[in-house]
């Protein structure tokens, strides 16, 4: 009795990718199938069935009839194949022929094509391309006869169109049928994986793997030079920002300069590319006073990967020093002369701290340097990004006597600047009096009570003040009638001349008031009352009190001789009507 197996779909190496038929053929006349011993296991569970026995007729003795059977190994597994077998007389079969079969009591079916998944740690990425940290790929392939030398891992590394070196490619470890690996992308640079695997039945992966990223960790280079930062600056001024990055994204640059005072300024410069970035050069500040200043100068770049880099520095442009703002008290005084003295307050703002401060009064004639906190008090306010402000309080003290003062504000800054309130250019000279005294006023040429017999009566007067007259107003009997303004005022006395005026005549008792005033608003007034300019010398006679009543008496006497007292009085009544008709 013989026993012979055929297979078909053989792959060597026991491993088969495709189902496989079994033929058993016995070749015995008097075959039973019962009598026929078929073991076989598989890995999996699943044990194919064994057909039905077909009889072929034989030849002769009919020892060749051979009775023929299948297997069918459809499902994935690891198979082992026994068979025995003996006949009706109880003979049982010599060796098992195999016929050449591959692996017949051994053997492996894979029809189950490998499966991959790439996994990553970090998918936080922008456009699925650009990453700012490092990335772990996992490998893993689901595949029962797996096979790590016939996995091909191809990964290429290259940054900034340098080939680099490849991150390693981890080990491969199983459980079961998932097996898997990784590899830390933990470098700059630009990455593709490519993966294919064939498993041990010859089973390709049922779709290859690629991808590609980058790795980017390293932020922008953002470089400022031209102007330190916190630096004070009298010349050239040329910031110079230079950006770059291997994966820079170009719409992502963002420049601003903001001044303490004049806010954001527009950019005055132009770019100019460079490999992998740009530089931004600014114009030379404008020599302008309004350009004096603190800056902020901010650059911000951000690359493809999200990485930011922020440099700033703060600078001033100082060329033309220290500007000066006064109190409103203070403006209201300039030029002018005050009754009561008052503080002085000014401010000095400098884009920089001053480095050197002198306090100077003129006096009259007399220069006198000031005490801090003696004469004077201050206030300092600015820095960390501020401008520098310097309030002064010159104490009302200094300013009790009469006089005209002068205040002079030196400085020196951290630009090396130098400053003075009194320059023209500043704009911020102090300088005033103080007046408490009152005008002094002679007038010659009338008397109170005296009667000139003249047509006109030329009257002169001398005033003048310890500092400064304003204004010299005349007022003839209650209206006015002559005016001198400052500026007359100021010719008439720069000529050593006296205010001169004439009185026309008049049959009625005149008033003459002067009054002058002085630049600090002191006044006074001189009044000559009951004066008479006339020819009239009916009027001259009664107005000379003496004369007149002494005429009366001798007329009394002369009378009394004549006439007795009646008489008397009625000459004496029609007298003073006469002279007051005179008067009118």
């Amino acid at each position: 009795m013989t026993t012979t197996i055929g297979c078909d779909v053989v792959l060597l190496k026991a491993f088969f990718k495709e189902p496989r038929r079994a033929t058993i053929e016995v070749r015995e006349r008097n075959f039973d199938p019962s009598k026929v011993e078929i073991a076989i296991t598989n890995s999996n569970g699943t044990i194919p069935a064994v057909s039905g026995w077909t009889v072929v007729g034989g030849t002769g003795n009919l020892d060749d009839t051979r009775n023929v059977a299948y297997i069918e190994y459809a499902d994935d597994g690891d198979y082992t194949f026994e068979i025995k077998c003996k006949d009706m007389a109880g003979n049982e079969s010599k060796d098992v022929e195999y016929d050449n079969a591959v692996s017949p009591e051994k053997f492996t079916i894979d029809v189950t094509e490998p499966v991959l998944n790439v996994s990553f740690d970090n998918n936080e990425g922008i456009n699925d391309l650009y990453y700012n940290a490092q990335r772990t790929a996992v490998f893993e392939i689901n595949e029962h006869n797996f096979d790590a030398s016939k996995v091909v891992v191809d990964i290429t590394a290259s940054d900034d169109g340098r080939v680099i070196e490849a991150p390693a490619v981890g080990t491969w470890s199983g459980n079961g049928d998932v097996h898997d690996m990784s590899v830390l992308f933990t470098q700059d640079g630009d990455y593709t994986i490519h993966v294919e695997y064939t498993d041990m039945a010859g089973n390709e992966l049922v779709q290859s793997y690629e991808t590609e990223f980058v790795v980017d960790i390293t932020p922008p280079v953002v470089e400022i030079t031209g102007v330190e930062d916190m630096s004070a600056n009298n010349g050239d001024v040329v910031p110079v920002i230079q950006m770059s990055d291997t994966n820079i994204n170009y719409d992502d640059i963002k420049l601003t300069l903001v001044g303490a005072n004049r806010g954001e300024v527009q950019l005055d410069g132009q770019y100019t590319d460079i490999h992998n970035g740009r530089v931004f050069t600014f114009n030379n500040f404008a020599n302008e006073k309004d350009v004096d200043d603190i800056y902020t100068l901010t650059a911000s770049v951000v690359d493809e990967a999200g990485n930011e880099t922020v440099n700033e520095i703060v600078f001033s442009v100082n060329r033309f020093g220290s500007t000066y703002i006064m109190s409103d008290s203070t403006k209201a005084l300039l030029g002018k002369f005050i009754r009561d003295e008052q503080d002085i307050v000014i401010t000095e703002v400098n884009p920089n701290e001053l480095t050197e401060t002198e306090l100077t009064l003129f006096k009259n004639n007399e220069t006198i340097v000031l005490e801090k906190d003696k004469d004077f008090s201050v206030e300092v306010d600015g820095g960390a990004g501020k401008w520098y402000s310097y309030r002064y309080t010159i104490f009302k003290e200094n300013f009790a006597d009469d006089g005209v003062y002068r205040v002079s504000i030196y400085s020196k800054d951290g630009a090396q600047n130098t400053s003075e309130n009194l320059l023209e250019d500043k704009a911020a000279e102090i300088s005033f009096g103080v007046d408490k005294t009152l005008p002094n006023i002679i007038v010659t040429g009338i008397e109170t009570g005296k009667t000139y017999a003249q047509e006109s009566k030329e009257v002169i007067i001398t005033a003048f003040d310890n500092l400064k007259l304003s204004e010299l107003v005349v007022m003839l009997n209650g209206e006015e009638y002559k005016r001198w303004s400052t500026d007359e005022i100021d010719e008439i006395t720069a000529s050593n001349q006296d205010f001169v005026l004439s009185v026309a005549e008049s049959n009625r008792a005149q008033q003459l008031v002067v009054t002058a005033y002085d630049a600090a608003g002191n006044e006074i007034s001189q009044s000559v009352d009951d004066f008479y300019v006339t020819t009239n010398a009916w009027i001259r006679f009664y107005n000379n009190k003496l004369a007149f009543f002494g005429s009366i008496g001798t007329g009394v006497a002369a009378i009394g001789g004549g006439g007795g007292y009646l008489g008397f009085f009625l000459r004496k009544r029609k007298l003073i009507k006469l002279a007051k008709a005179a008067e009118k």
